[in-house]
């Protein structure tokens, strides 16, 4: 082969010489590139520690979270409640009784509940959010288990001996609709009283 034909060959044989210069130091296509600590890889394989996280699940929702946590924390009260009156006919002494539940609940649970409550509210909901399916349930398990704790018990307590209407006032002003959370929008989807009839009509 002359001179000038192996100078030809060698030429035309560059491009499939690169190529298997690029497989032989990064590897098969198909190797998967791991990603570094504090970033994101891009498809060209740059690290882009600046690039958005990606929106959260709907279960990693933390709004769903801190309403989770304060629905809880009221069944748990309203189920104390609930046997009170069941194991007691009303009476001063059950009056008494059901205040100390309720403070002694506020003393345990309080603090947890209106962080939660906070936290909510600082994340905030809008008018769009109306449609959001578990938060809506959760919205709705909060407003009847509220309604649970003056539906359960009779009105002299409520309203004349012992402390126990004042003290639920104190701790569940306005019974716990989700209005004071909205941003941005319409509040009325969210008022207690809604979100309560909703809840009554899927029993």
């Amino acid at each position: 082969m002359t001179g000038a034909a192996r100078l030809a060959t060698i030429e035309a044989m560059r491009p499939v010489l690169a190529c298997l210069l690029v497989l032989v130091a990064c590897g098969p296509a198909d190797r998967q590139v791991e990603e570094p600590v504090g970033g994101v890889v891009a498809a060209d394989g740059a690290d882009r520690a600046d690039a958005p996280p990606p929106p959260p699940a709907p279960a990693d929702d933390p709004r769903l979270a801190a309403l989770r946590t304060m629905t809880d924390l009221l069944t748990a009260l309203a189920d104390e409640i609930q046997h009170i009156t069941e194991d007691q006919a009303p009476s001063k002494a059950r009056c008494a009784r059901l205040a100390d539940a309720v403070e002694t609940w506020g003393a345990e649970h309080y603090e947890t509940y209106e962080l939660a409550d906070g936290e909510g509210t600082y994340l905030g909901i809008t008018e769009a959010d109306a449609d959001n399916t578990p938060l809506r349930e959760l919205a709705r398990k909060l407003a009847w288990t509220s309604s649970l704790l003056v539906d359960l018990v009779d009105q002299d307590c409520l309203y004349g001996s012992g402390a126990y209407g004042e003290i639920l006032y104190e701790y569940l002003v306005a019974y716990q609709g989700l209005a004071h959370w909205v941003h941005e929008g319409e509040t009325a989807h969210w008022d207690y009283e809604l979100l309560l009839a909703e809840a009554e009509a899927e029993m």
